[in-house]
């Protein structure tokens, strides 16, 4: 593994990377206010690197990411809390924190659908710029503008 982190503190490195790249104060509010949840669900000395799916799937089905104020949170709310956990831990992930990307499966499709769109867009992106050149046409055959509208009505207005 790369780098042993706790939680609390691989959570305020994501929100400090947010807002340094430009995202709006109100998410990084959000995203901080979703992270101290999981903080506070998994530990804030838990190491990064040992989060496991099953720990991530817990955290979705607690009362802490599903209920508010002893109300069940709005689906549109429980949804939001599984992105920004989802988006931190692929952060995580790519610093180095933590070698495996503790997904729950149902999250792990969804991460695998992006990653397979992105290699996609990027292939097709390259297919495009290596794409051979048209065929030249016969110049000799290929009518002007003005020779196409000599054979119709059009060229006959004066």
């Amino acid at each position: 593994m790369g780098t042993s982190i706790s939680l609390k503190a691989a959570a305020a490195a994501y929100v400090v990377h947010l807002g340094a790249n430009g995202s709006k104060p109100s998410t990084v509010g959000t995203v901080k206010r979703t992270l101290d949840l999981l903080v506070e669900a998994l530990g804030e000395d838990k190491e990064v690197g040992k989060i496991l799916a099953v720990h991530v799937d817990g955290f979705y089905k607690s009362e802490a990411a599903t209920m508010l104020k002893g109300k069940p949170r709005a689906t549109a709310s429980i949804l939001q809390i599984r992105r920004i956990v989802r988006a931190a831990l692929v952060w995580w992930h790519e610093q180095g924190y933590s070698e495996r990307l503790a997904l729950p499966a149902e999250q792990r499709a969804i991460q695998d659908k992006h990653e397979h769109a992105a290699e996609k867009r990027a292939k097709k992106g390259t297919a495009k710029d290596e794409a051979p050149a048209a065929e030249p046409t016969d110049a000799s055959s290929a009518e002007t503008p003005a020779e196409t509208l000599a054979g119709t009505d059009a060229g006959a207005v004066a």
